[in-house]
């Protein structure tokens, strides 16, 4: 598949981790990640086997910042309606060539163009951990005001206290305020490219949801095997 820019999709994900001068193993890593998500695949599986997922005609999902259309595409199949939005305009375009049917637009999680009360599924993954922390009090009562009364969210965000950083691949990088991991990845990392993110722990990101007006329950994802922190939180949302 070839779109505007005149390249495949593999062809284009390579050239973009050359771009980005992505180091090894970072670069295979997010190649095979763009490529062939397989926790996309893992989510989209487990959503349609959630009794409280409600698929079939008229059914409406969102995917908040959905990158290159990987799990709408996974829930094609099963909703009539899918819509997405992504901040970066490429991406937004290949979601859009991928999942032609699809409602993709390219913008931000803090204003969505979409009416109050109108989906019964959101999810948004890897998505709030890459907005300031004012934003993502914005984003999450964005996500509320567009969620029907008996819908769900589905969110995936990244532990403040996982054992190894995952954007910058240090062990306890996201531990340290901004200034000092931002000391530690340029002295120790082989990345040439510093990620700032604002994560939570699993508390704060329950506080974040709650105040937006959502009851959330909370799954810890990969623990590590001494200090018994998880790597990751699927945060499940419902207005009720």
């Amino acid at each position: 598949m070839s779109n505007m820019y005149g390249a495949d999709f593999e062809t284009y994900i390579v050239s973009e981790a050359t771009k980005h001068g992505f180091a090894e193993p970072k670069r295979s890593r997010w190649i095979e990640y763009m490529l062939r998500d397989t926790s996309c695949a893992d989510l989209t599986q487990a959503l349609l086997q959630d009794s409280r997922v409600h698929r079939g005609n008229g059914r409406r999902v969102l995917d908040v910042g959905c990158g290159y259309g990987n799990i709408l595409l996974g829930l094609r199949p099963h909703f009539e309606h899918l819509s997405g939005i992504e901040i970066v305009e490429e991406r937004a375009a290949w979601a859009k060539e991928r999942v032609p049917r699809g409602d993709i637009v390219c913008g931000s999680a803090t204003s969505l163009p979409w009416p109050n009360d109108y989906f019964d599924l959101v999810i948004s993954t890897d998505v709030f951990e890459h907005i300031s922390f004012a934003e993502q009090n914005v984003a999450s009562a964005e996500l509320f005001r567009v969620l029907k009364a008996d819908g769900l969210g589905v969110i995936t965000v990244p532990n403040r206290f996982q054992f190894m950083d995952e954007h910058n691949l240090l062990p306890l990088g996201t531990w340290l305020p901004d200034p000092l991991k931002r000391r530690y990845v340029r002295a120790f990392s082989k990345e040439a490219n510093y990620v700032k993110c604002w994560e939570r722990s699993g508390r704060g990101w329950n506080r974040l949801f709650k105040n937006a007006g959502f009851e959330t329950t909370t799954l810890p994802v990969g623990r590590h095997r001494y200090l018994r922190t998880a790597d990751r939180f699927h945060v499940h949302l419902m207005k009720s």
